[in-house]
Formats: C-alpha cells, structure tokens, sequence
C-alpha cells in the first residue's frame, strides 16, 4: 500500500445527479447497443449535453438519476512530459447504460511546488489526466469488439472552479482542489478498444459550459491560486 504525504485537505463530496427525458434515454441506449462512428454519435453527445442542461436548476453538481456514486477511489495515472498524477473520484454506471465519473482532487506527485502547468490553464491538464485515466480501463471493461469506433460512452462531470494550491511549497506536491461544488460542467467522452479489455483511444466529444463565480481558493495566496474556470477550452495561462 503506497503511503502519500498531503499537504492539504478538503473533504468535499459532490453530488451529482441526472435527469433524462425518455428521448434522450432512447438516443443514448440507441449509441450504446449500435457500432456506429465517433462522427455519427457526437450528434447524440451534443443532443445529451443541451438535455441535461435543460433539465437541471440552481444547482448545476444536482443532475438526478437513481444510481449513487461509488465510494472515493483513488488511481495514479501518468501524462507524458507532465509526470504522475494521483486522482480522487467516484464513478458508477447510471441509468443502466452510461459510466459516470466526478472528479474530487488530483495531485501532481513528486512536483514539489512547481506546477507541471503552470503555463497552461487548467482544462489542460484535466484533458490529459482524464485521457489517461480512461486509458487504464477503470471500470474494468472487457469483452468489447475491436474496432475503431465508439464502443462506451463516458461522462466526467467536475466542478467548474478550481484552484492550485502549495505553489512555491517545496516539501509539497502541487494539488488541485475544487473552490466549491455548486457548479458543474461535463465532459463526454468516446472510448474505442484495440482488444477486447484494452482501450485503445480516447476521444474528448462535447462539453457542457458553466460559469465559475467563486472567488475564495481553499488556501490565500501565494501558496492557493485564485479560482479558474475548468469548463473552458484548453489555453495557454492569461497570467503569461
């Protein structure tokens, strides 16, 4: 068992939740049994985005569905040129058909307080992260066909504020944390295999998009950040 020293904590559970119109069920069940396209089933992404949008108020983490989400699970994933990466989250598979995850903490092992992108926004670095997280098969996928096509579709759902925290804390590995859960966006993801329980790519498809309001991080400068919006593209920092 892998002991970690952190530097900072925050017990910050989301709850999210789902609500689907029957069309949308149809459409998504429809994408999960046929072996169509990327191309072909980003019209239904796109469809499955606006109806969860439409479907949720106030709170934007509260998208219902029966379903709870799995204990805190932890996975260690590692990006190219970045290093490794020590991911919190729970996942389920909810309405019988979609893969679920809620993405809680991650941390940047063995960065001792220099940001692996700090020239970069932090949609970057969860571009790559859920990328590779996806690539290590987590919810043990198997008996898949091997084909270049869309085979399982996964949707991440994270908070659209977050903050990077124990900037310039030389004994501290560099942690992103949310500045609150009251504001969600979802990434849709499309998972092809190469075998049939070894994923071969990962395709980011359609995003929702949220504001982030939150203006407290989960430490005061210097060492916490201020609070960036992580349902945006990928960029470089405004900060350069």
């Amino acid at each position: 068992m892998k002991t970690m020293f952190v530097c900072t904590t925050k017990n910050n559970e989301l709850r999210v939740r789902q609500s689907l119109s029957m069309a949308a069920l149809l459409a998504a069940l429809l994408c999960s049994l046929t072996t169509q396209s990327f191309a072909q089933s980003d019209a239904f992404v796109t469809a499955f985005t606006v109806d969860l949008e439409a479907t949720t108020t106030g709170n934007t983490c509260n998208i219902y569905c029966d379903e709870q989400f799995s204990a805190l699970k932890h996975l260690e994933v590692q990006v190219a040129g970045k290093g490794n990466f020590y991911l919190s989250y729970r996942d389920r598979v909810s309405c019988a058909f979609q893969f679920d995850i809620k993405i809680e903490r991650i941390i940047a092992l063995n960065s001792n307080g220099a940001d692996p992108y700090f020239i970069w926004t932090l949609s970057c670095m969860f571009d790559d992260v859920i990328t590779e997280m996806l690539r290590s098969n987590p919810f043990g996928w198997a008996n898949q066909p091997t084909q270049p096509r869309c085979q399982v579709m996964v949707r991440v759902v994270k908070p659209s504020c977050w903050s990077r925290l124990n900037i310039g804390l030389a004994e501290c590995p560099i942690a992103y944390e949310p500045c609150a859960d009251n504001e969600c966006c979802v990434d849709f993801y499309c998972v092809t295999f190469s075998a049939p329980s070894v994923v071969g790519d990962v395709i980011k498809g359609a995003s929702s998009s949220e504001v982030c309001d939150e203006n407290t991080a989960p430490l005061p400068p210097p060492n916490g950040q201020p609070c960036e919006n992580v349902c945006e593209p990928c960029s470089l920092s405004q900060e350069l």
